[in-house]
């Protein structure tokens, strides 16, 4: 019976001990590691790309495979992909920027092909996009496109997918409708939009951005909040676009004193009280929530996520969202 009493004891002073970060109330995902908004590490994967689940489960990805991870970390399945950049779940699926390599007899000039794969979370089927085929083909359909050059996969490059979760654009053209999907091509500056049943392009365009623009989000006021790339000459900026002139204006960065840089890799996330979660930053790995109304301090907040995580892995992005806390609530099988 004490033995027994020992073990309850045992368990409630662990189970409270792996529960304590539910009285925080906003957490961070990078690179498979989940940060707490005070700056503490609550669960950390070996994997570079995650997915997290209310159940506790989760998707994780590195090199060129895509496992299922029980709410114990044990592995439910395995799936040949190769994630290159993001991977996010809208209901029922997950949307992945993946590549596809063709090797060439100079290894250093192999031609990678960013495709786009849609996984059905109940069966597994899957439905694939290769956007490099859609780009030549609409670019020999329609003669007041910009004309590409010839072996596109050299310069395609696919960095972000967002849903676009209002209508404040639809007036405009009819492919901005909810439920539809917007990519980012860093390389050729091209906002692409794929249908809801994600199988044909409705809407692209090409803009003469002075930067790269890396991710991009609909807001409800019918402009696009964007995260741009900088150089060794101007910093990333956080910017809104005008879809409708092509015309921008920062809201944040662009001069050597700006508070973050990213040459590659960063992007922006508008948070549920109206400040923008960005992340880009080539030296410390940082993240920052900005007030964009702000006129003196627009940083509310800042962490460096390689010290607090101990990774120093390529930064793509950071993403916050609400169902994280209910993982961390029901994954029984916590690795730190």
């Amino acid at each position: 019976m004490k033995i027994l009493l020992v073990l309850v004891l045992i368990l409630i002073f662990f189970g409270i001990s792996s529960c304590n970060h539910l009285n925080e109330s906003t957490f961070f995902d990078f690179g498979c590691s989940i940060v707490g908004k005070n700056k503490k590490l609550y669960w950390q994967s070996s994997f570079l790309h995650c997915v997290y689940f209310e159940d506790g489960s989760y998707i994780a990805s590195k090199n060129e495979n895509l496992f299922k991870f029980d709410n114990q970390n044990l592995p439910v399945w395995r799936e040949s992909i190769s994630v290159h950049h993001q991977m996010k779940r809208y209901g029922e699926y997950l949307y992945l920027i993946a590549e596809e390599i063709n090797d060439q007899k100079n290894k250093e000039f192999s031609l990678r092909k960013d495709i786009l794969v849609r996984l059905s979370l109940k069966n597994r089927s899957k439905k694939i996009i290769n956007y490099t085929d859609f780009i030549k083909k609409i670019s020999s359909q329609d003669k007041n496109l910009t004309r590409l050059k010839k072996n596109l996969e050299e310069f395609t490059h696919l960095n972000a997918i967002n849903r676009i979760e209002n209508d404040s654009l639809v007036n405009f053209h009819p492919a901005w409708k909810k439920g539809n999907f917007l990519l980012t091509d860093t390389t050729l500056s091209r906002l692409t939009i794929i249908n809801e049943e994600f199988d044909k392009i409705l809407w692209t365009k090409k803009f003469n951005f002075k930067q790269q623009i890396h991710d991009a989000q609909l807001l409800n006021n019918g402009k696009l909040i964007v995260f741009m790339n900088g150089d060794f000459k101007k910093s990333s900026t956080i910017s809104e676009l005008n879809i409708v002139t092509g015309e921008y204006k920062t809201i944040i960065g662009g001069n050597q004193r700006s508070h973050f840089f990213a040459s590659i890799g960063g992007g922006v996330q508008l948070l549920r009280d109206g400040r923008y979660l960005v992340n880009g930053d080539d030296k410390c790995k940082c993240a920052y929530i900005i007030d964009p109304d702000s006129n003196t301090n627009k940083i509310k907040w800042s962490a460096d996520f390689r010290k607090i995580s101990g990774r120093d892995v390529f930064f793509q992005e950071v993403k916050s969202y609400p169902h994280f806390k209910s993982f961390l609530r029901n994954n029984t099988a916590s690795e730190i």
